[in-house]
């Protein structure tokens, strides 16, 4: 691509060709329209929005689609681009894989093209009928200034329709053979949609730079449309400039670029009625055009906080929504969402989870209120453990008699009885396990059972 090419205005996009149509899909929410911000940077740069076979499908459900695989559609894929070549065409492929092929190559939410689409010609659901190769060769509106004139070319790859080849064009808007056809005219608008949001945000050292793709000729092209608030570069070699973020649409109207998506879809069609003609068909289509903020919850049993007897079991979980990644602790647990099942739990805790996402930072937590045990709880510890690990039966029996006592004259109101009662338990438990007959770990949980219980009189 030249660099006149790069030049690109805001007048080469031909408003003229735009299809005002209403939505044939909805999504049950509605969104409200706001000129200074018609879409956020992260909807915009989502990329993996949808799949080529999720756009198929998605074209698919209009019935008379221009461009779906039902109708026969195809068009030469994109495949590469390095600026003495120009762009790169493979073999045909469905609407879907052009979409998204081009979606990829630029970073661009493929769901931004095909609401493009449908405004430019209304090719997506077919609302205007699919007759005129002039409306294919114009899919984008790319290269197609109100006053540019019309054209007429051959010898082209334009589009296919059931394995047909049509090759030529007459009367386009577009003001170039190597700018006419579907695949050409998505290619562009992708790549112009993209350098606009970088370069209005003053993103002058942007160009995509990878393995077919080498836009290197961006790092020394200049951009002419609207800038967001900020000291930017018309040319990457040119001088600084401050720019208060207001931009005058035709008609007069002034608007605050809020953000380089915003920035780039005024510079693609610089009117309020057909951006809001976007705003709303890409809200019925595909929901919200703006971030939306982290959050993330965490339960313990199914609920925010959570007291349990002593050794219990619980259920750990927690679930963030439009977040990259998520840490809880104590414990150190990773996972957008999981569940985690706390074995024999001896602590009350508090536990937290943090989560980071694109659009910022969300916490949550959980508390865990863990009861004191009982002397039956130690009872049980030595008849399952000790018994089974090898201790002796009478000794048992004996401990748990000193407990029954312990708890007798705890209800009796003689605490120092009660605690010496247990505190023998304790240094008993010690021995037994210094005459290797229960293990450290089952010496030790019964220590902190006790002492538990110890504190809590």
């Amino acid at each position: 691509m030249n660099y006149m090419l790069r030049k690109l205005s805001l007048a080469l996009v031909s408003v003229s060709l735009i299809v005002m149509c209403t939505p044939l899909v909805a999504i049950a929410q509605s969104y409200t329209f706001d000129a200074n911000r018609l879409m956020d940077d992260t909807v915009f740069n989502n990329s993996n929005s949808m799949t080529a076979d999720q756009i198929n499908s998605f074209l698919n459900t209009f019935p008379n689609s221009c461009i779906s695989t039902n109708s026969g559609f195809a068009s030469s894929d994109p495949v590469g681009y390095s600026p003495t070549s120009g762009y790169i065409f493979g073999n045909h492929v469905s609407a879907g894989n052009v979409i998204y092929d081009a979606a990829q190559a630029y970073q661009l939410n493929p769901q931004v093209i095909i609401t493009q689409l449908e405004l430019q010609q209304g090719l997506v659901t077919g609302q205007g009928g699919c007759a005129g190769d002039m409306r294919y060769a114009a899919a984008m509106g790319y290269a197609c200034p109100d006053s540019g004139g019309v054209h007429s070319y051959s010898g082209l790859d334009l589009y296919q329709r059931n394995g047909v080849t049509v090759t030529s064009v007459t009367n386009t808007c577009v003001m170039s053979a190597n700018r006419a056809g579907f695949s050409q005219q998505i290619i562009y608008a992708a790549w112009l949609l993209k350098f606009a949001e970088q370069r209005s945000e003053g993103s002058i050292g942007w160009a995509i730079i990878q393995g077919s793709w080498n836009n290197s000729d961006d790092l020394s092209s200049c951009y002419y449309g609207p800038f967001t608030q900020g000291t930017r570069q018309v040319c990457p070699s040119g001088i600084s400039t401050y720019y208060d973020g207001n931009f005058t649409l035709f008609g007069g109207t002034v608007v605050h670029l809020t953000n380089g998506a915003t920035a780039s879809l005024y510079n693609y069609i610089p009117h309020m009625t057909a951006n809001q003609y976007f705003f709303n068909t890409f809200t019925n289509w595909f929901g919200s055009p703006f971030a939306q903020p982290p959050s993330v919850s965490m339960t313990i049993n199914g609920a925010s906080s959570a007291t349990v007897s002593y050794g219990s079991n619980v259920t750990l979980a927690w679930n963030g929504q439009n977040v990259d990644n998520c840490t809880v602790s104590p414990g150190n647990l990773t996972g957008l969402s999981g569940s985690n099942v706390l074995v024999a739990v001896a602590d009350s805790t508090t536990y937290t989870v943090n989560c980071t996402g694109t659009n910022g930072i969300a916490t949550g937590g959980a508390a865990l209120t863990v009861l004191p045990p009982t002397t039956s709880y130690l009872q049980n510890i030595l008849k399952t453990d000790i018994v089974a690990l090898g201790g002796n039966t009478s000794i048992v029996n004996g401990l748990n008699n000193q407990l029954s006592q312990a708890e007798q004259a705890y209800a009796n109101g003689n605490i120092t009885q009660a605690q010496k009662l247990v505190i023998i338990t304790i240094n008993h438990v010690d021995q037994l396990q210094q005459q290797g007959k229960i293990s450290l770990s089952d010496a030790s949980f019964y220590d902190k059972a006790a002492q538990t219980l110890l504190a809590s009189w």
